[in-house]
Order: structure tokens, then sequence, then C-alpha cells
């Protein structure tokens, strides 16, 4: 219960206080600059496995759909 206590006291300073919200901005920026790599690697592989997923879904499964349907029923 009094970490709950505690918590809401931070949270309503960091509203109140422009210091305390320029501290937290500071270290958000120190967190970007530190792991800027990471984090596009990151973003990166994310679009990959989406645009891979889109890729064989949508344009990749279809063509193989119709070719194992003109094999299946040849006349």
């Amino acid at each position: 219960m009094a970490k709950k206590a505690n918590k809401e006291n931070n949270d309503l300073e960091l509203l109140e206080s422009p210091e305390a919200l320029a501290e937290q901005l500071s270290k958000g920026e120190e967190f970007l600059k530190s792991n800027s790599n990471l984090l596009t690697y990151i973003v990166v592989g994310l679009l990959l496995v989406i645009g891979g997923g889109f890729w064989f879904f949508k344009i990749n499964l279809p063509e193989k759909e119709q070719l194992a349907q003109t094999e299946m029923f040849r006349s």
C-alpha cells in the first residue's frame, strides 16, 4: 500500500514540477542515444517480419494455391 501511495506522489510531482519532467525527458533522450542502433535493428526486424508475412499470405500463397489447383485437376 505504501508503494502505491509513493508512486502516486512521484507521478504528481512529475506532472507539477517542470524540473522533474525535464529530468525524465533527459533520461529518455539518453536511453535513445545509447541504444539507437539496437532500436533501429528491432524496428527493421519487425518491418521485415511484417513484410514477409504480407508477402507470404497476400502474394505468394494465392499463386501456390492456383498452381496446386491446376495440377490437381489436369484435363
